[in-house]
């Protein structure tokens, strides 16, 4: 793979064990993050805005790359083989993992093709870029839901049997899928809550043990949890058929 082939201006087509995957462009920017339910007129107004939502304030996030979609079964199962993979669901986004398996996995990936990456390497989205990419970077329309405001264009949400193949719902402003619903996708961060100023650990975490950040909601999750803006923290080991990722490249 030549160098001037990462230009951020084109999809990044991939393949491992005959699996391929696509990496979105995204061109960094300034943004508004966070949201607020104080202010009508206000920037990223939300009604349905939560007490673990971030306030507002701007942000500057550098250029990277992004997954289309969530990781998939099939590519989960490339580096996993005594993961059972159903035939029948390889293009379903794969869930039950934990923060910490993931981890795992991307740190293989990157020794499997880093002769096609050269300076660049996967890695776990921050918060700050999942976010960004959700809200469609600098093509943003400013939707309450990664794609648009009609959830069930975008998101398989309250559904209580599982998860749904992946690129059924509309794409957002960048051609990224299924960043609202289907799977929570863990982030690099640790999870804090503001409270009087302040970042804290949320009452469940136990003393050494630091929460990790997802994002997105879940195919059994309420809409007030797939707004781009919403965000939960879970323990590192902590694994459900609702929590995946998606991966990010960069240098």
């Amino acid at each position: 793979m030549e160098n001037n082939i990462f230009d951020f201006k084109h999809d990044l087509i991939l393949s491992l064990n005959g699996i391929s995957f696509t990496m979105k462009p995204v061109k960094g920017g300034i943004f508004w993050r966070g949201t607020q339910n104080t202010d009508p007129y206000g920037i990223n107004y939300d009604k349905d805005a939560q007490k673990d939502d971030l306030t507002i304030h701007e942000c500057g996030v550098p250029d990277f790359y992004i997954g289309e979609t969530p990781c998939t079964q099939a590519l989960w199962g490339t580096l996993n083989p005594y993961w059972y993979v159903d035939s029948k669901k390889r293009d379903y986004p794969i869930g039950n993992v934990s923060w910490s398996e993931v981890r795992s996995f991307i740190r293989r990936l990157n020794d499997r093709l880093s002769n096609q990456l050269l300076e660049f390497h996967f890695r776990l989205p921050k918060e700050i870029e999942w976010e960004y990419a959700a809200r469609g970077g600098q093509h943003s329309h400013g939707y309450q839901y990664a794609g648009g405001n009609e959830i069930d264009e975008v998101a398989w949400r309250e559904n209580r049997d599982w998860t749904h193949p992946i690129k059924e719902k509309k794409p957002n402003e960048l051609g990224l899928y299924d960043m609202s619903g289907n799977v929570w996708e863990w982030c690099e961060d640790v999870f804090w809550i503001e409270k009087n100023g302040e970042k804290i650990q949320p009452k469940q975490a136990k003393p050494g043990v630091l929460f990790r950040v997802c994002r997105g909601g879940s195919f059994n999750s309420a809409p007030v949890n797939c707004r781009v803006s919403s965000r939960k923290g879970f323990h590192p080991g902590h694994g459900t058929p609702g929590i995946g990722f998606r991966l990010l490249l960069a240098k």
